[in-house]
């Protein structure tokens, strides 16, 4: 440029590179912090995954950095001089994870605090699969003290590049693969586990049918679906809640740990009313099946009105928590895979409609912690 009688050099330099250079580095340098993983052994917690720390570029500082190298470079630097290679010294913060190796003794996980069981007798390979899958996921969570726990964060999404299979749902009035079918098992049986470590429940979604693998008791299930419904509730213990769940055999249990403060819980027998029969079966044709032939996949139930009560009390005897829950299942008709060739009038008449198995009687719940009281009975 040509300015006063002289011939001046600028430079001009852009803003939106350097930036997409910075980012580049970023995404090679950035990683978030990973909490330790924790274990129970011989009835203590243990570390069986190490914490990382994490680590993030400061990228204004960094794009300060190189604004000013690059400044100083061009105005000392001679025609003739050759421009080596220039460094910075990036700006790294580092994270510290929550959960580290060193703070495992002061997180307060000291001994059970509660457990629930269900069992998944009778499911298909699919369907065990998924609550096996399910089970370490949700297993080692921790549960801050004073932090609302969600299942579905815990879980993570649902999908089959993480592992899980196809497994039948009820969908409306038909039944249907979906990838994490069966997911509601593990739910249901950390919600029973909430219940018996006397935690505020502050999210639970009965199912719209009953199931028969949640009963007996009745009442006392929690169905979740990305991104609602979800079951939530809080730890208002002294300390951290280690989430630990396990097979053993077609019976999952989730098992709670902490520290104890002296609570005690009461839940009530579930109360079952307003008891209505299923409808006429529905049947879906199934190319598989020989014509004429009929195959059961989902047993009738009665639809039903069903509530349990729920109090906690503190060490003093005061209430901390107290609920009713209720539930109400519509009527669901027993569901037939049936031959081709075949009308759904004719396989009717030749497939007797299930009748209704009469309310079962109540039978003892999982057993609680040994510091807990309850009077639950079903």
């Amino acid at each position: 440029e040509y300015k006063n009688g002289q011939y001046q050099f600028s430079y001009l330099f852009s803003r939106e590179k350097i930036q997409d250079y910075i980012e580049s580095i970023a995404g090679r340098i950035n990683k978030d912090p990973v909490d330790a993983k924790l274990t129970i052994t011989n009835g203590k917690a243990s570390i069986f995954e190490s914490s990382q720390n994490g680590y993030e570029l400061d990228q204004d500082k960094t794009f300060q950095d190189i604004g000013s190298l690059l400044n100083d470079r061009i105005k000392s630097v001679s025609l003739s001089e050759e421009i080596n290679n220039q460094t910075i010294q990036l700006s790294v913060k580092t994270q510290n994870p929550t959960i580290s190796n060193d703070t495992l003794n002061n997180l307060g996980i000291n001994e059970l605090i509660g457990k629930g069981s269900t069992s998944f007798s009778g499911s298909t390979e699919n369907r065990k699969y998924n609550i096996k899958l399910g089970t370490q996921l949700v297993s080692g969570a921790l549960i801050k003290p004073g932090e609302e726990f969600s299942f579905l964060k815990a879980l993570g999404d649902v999908t089959e590049a993480r592992g899980f299979k196809k497994e039948l749902v009820i969908k409306e009035d038909r039944t249907a693969p979906e990838v994490g079918g069966g997911l509601c098992q593990v739910s249901t049986t950390v919600f029973r586990a909430a219940l018996y470590s006397g935690l505020p429940i502050t999210e639970r979604s009965s199912h719209r049918y009953r199931v028969s693998y949640y009963e007996p008791p009745v009442g006392m299930d929690a169905t979740i679906y990305d991104p609602s419904p979800d079951l939530k509730f809080k730890n208002d213990t002294p300390g951290y809640i280690l989430v630990q769940g396990k097979v053993s055999g077609n019976t999952l249990t989730f098992e709670f740990y902490g520290t104890s403060d002296g609570r005690k819980i009461e839940i009530s027998d579930p109360r079952v009313y307003d008891i209505t029969t299923p409808p006429e079966p529905v049947y879906i044709e199934d190319a598989s099946l020989a014509p004429g032939e009929t195959k059961m996949l989902e047993k009738a139930h009665n639809g039903a009105s069903a509530e349990f009560y729920y109090k906690v009390t503190n060490a003093e005897g005061k209430i901390t928590f107290e609920k009713t829950f209720y539930s109400k299942y519509v009527a669901w008709r027993a569901v037939y895979a049936k031959g081709p060739g075949e009308s759904s009038s004719s396989s009717s008449q030749s497939t007797p409609t299930p009748t209704p198995v009469p309310e079962s009687s109540p039978t003892p719940t999982p057993s609680p912690a040994p510091t807990e009281t309850t009077t639950a009975s079903s």
